[in-house]
């Protein structure tokens, strides 16, 4: 989940993605969403295991914003 809070009355086009960690390789994404005009709120994405791995998901803004959350390891 992403979330974008406290912006006002602004809209930008958010994406939050669930990345699973690959060492010694890109990351890859294995769920995605992206809402344009998004104001403020929570954004949920699914996404399936792709196997035991350490995931993390990145919330993405139109003005070049981009949070990481804590990586996790799943399934």
């Amino acid at each position: 989940m992403g979330s974008r809070l406290d912006c006002g009355s602004s809209r930008v086009t958010l994406t939050v993605r669930v990345q699973k960690k690959r060492f010694a390789q890109s990351d890859v994404t294995v769920g995605s969403r992206t809402h344009a005009l998004f104001g403020n709120g929570n954004m949920s994405v699914i996404a399936g295991c792709d196997g035991n791995a350490t995931y993390y998901t990145e919330t993405l803004s139109s003005t070049g914003n981009k949070v990481k959350s804590a990586e996790r390891r799943l399934c």
